[in-house]
């Protein structure tokens, strides 16, 4: 399992993952819309906590190697990560 997600999405996928799980306990969501909420979250935590992500495998998306590329480019600099 080769990681395919960028540091930037893995950010955003745990910080987005997080929120729906709180709005969830907090009460926000209900029924049908929190069990999503956990579902959708869970997954995007997890995902983002390791850095891969299926769906991204089988459609042939990689955003980690357009960050890698940005960096052999210069305009992305490791020391922001």
């Amino acid at each position: 399992m080769t990681r395919n997600v960028g540091i930037d999405e893995m950010t955003i996928r745990f910080v987005a993952g997080m929120a729906l799980i709180v709005l969830g306990l907090a009460g926000v969501l209900a029924g049908g819309w929190a069990t999503a909420g956990y579902l959708v979250g869970a997954v995007a935590v997890i995902t983002g906590l390791v850095g891969y992500c299926p769906l991204w495998a089988l459609v042939g998306v990689n955003t980690l190697r357009a960050e890698q590329s940005l960096a052999s480019q210069g305009s992305f600099h490791q020391d922001q990560v």
